[in-house]
């Protein structure tokens, strides 16, 4: 498997519950708790920290949210932003909850010179094939808490990760005709995307920052060479830059959102917006 295997990313100290016992879990964002109920929503409940319009750099949880979080068994980390920002607070509201990190720094990288630039971002989870390693994560940690489902989690596992091939597949008959290898983007979350189908993400803003009018300028020069027709935004962030490079050369503006709960559903409609470019 390409990006090799995700390892635990921290110690499990939790008794093994009862199997009439539902577990309380939490994740970062929407496409975590996709993957997880995958893996066998009947035997817990998954609660997510930020909403599809949340931005993970400045987000603070609800009120409502750390109450819950009081009676939690485990907390599944990703590496962003926000986690690092909240992680000990949120420890010192439940002592007893357990941080599983899936992340990519907890990754075995065996990756293509292309690749390298995607280990800075910790979008890991836009290649299903990243996301597949993510699920088996996920299984080693569920398993250690949860034994009495280990054969409900490796079965469930091995259709999730049989469907997310079909997803890459899916993807790559999509992007086939592509002869435009650049993807432009307002904010720089597709490295993982990108590297996996052998693309170029050309990112608006400047080192996640709003974009000076120099880097502007190259952007908008290298969309007009390159013959660009799509930009890619999220809602998460303001658009007041994407929207200039769109008008400067004459481009289309398409919501592809990286943080959609509907993973497979989301990652096909930014395959056929690319391919879209291509006709």
């Amino acid at each position: 498997m390409r990006g090799g295997l995700l390892l635990l990313g921290c110690l499990l100290w939790l008794s093994p519950l009862p199997a009439s016992e539902r577990l309380s879990l939490f994740v970062s964002i929407p496409p975590q708790a996709w993957l997880l109920e995958q893996l066998g929503g009947e035997r817990f409940t998954v609660r997510t920290m930020l909403g599809p319009n949340a931005n993970p750099h400045n987000y603070d949880p609800a009120a409502r949210q750390l109450v819950a979080l009081a009676d939690a068994h485990a907390y599944f980390t990703i590496g962003i932003p926000f986690e690092s920002m909240w992680q000990q607070r949120l420890a010192a509201i439940n002592a007893d909850m357990t941080f599983i990190h899936c992340g990519a720094d907890t990754h075995e990288h065996d990756h293509h010179d292309h690749d390298a630039k995607a280990h800075s971002d910790p979008h890991i989870w836009t290649s299903p094939l990243e996301a597949s390693a993510i699920a088996a994560c996920m299984v080693r940690a569920l398993t250690r808490i949860d034994p009495d489902g280990k054969e409900v989690y490796a079965d469930n596992l091995t259709q999730l990760q049989q469907r997310l091939a079909d997803l890459d597949q899916r993807i790559r008959a999509l992007l086939a005709d592509n002869n435009n290898s650049v993807m432009l983007v307002q904010h720089p979350a597709w490295d993982y995307f990108a590297a996996n189908y052998d693309l170029e993400q050309l990112a608006i803003e400047q080192d996640g920052h709003e974009p000076n009018a120099r880097h502007l300028v190259r952007v908008i020069e290298r969309g007009r060479e390159l013959d660009l027709k799509t930009v890619f935004t999220q809602s998460q962030y303001g658009q007041a830059a994407a929207r200039l490079v769109a008008d400067a050369i004459d481009a289309r503006i398409v919501e592809a959102d990286p943080m959609a709960y509907d993973y497979p559903a989301s990652l096909i409609g930014l395959a056929r917006s690319l391919a879209g470019d291509a006709e």
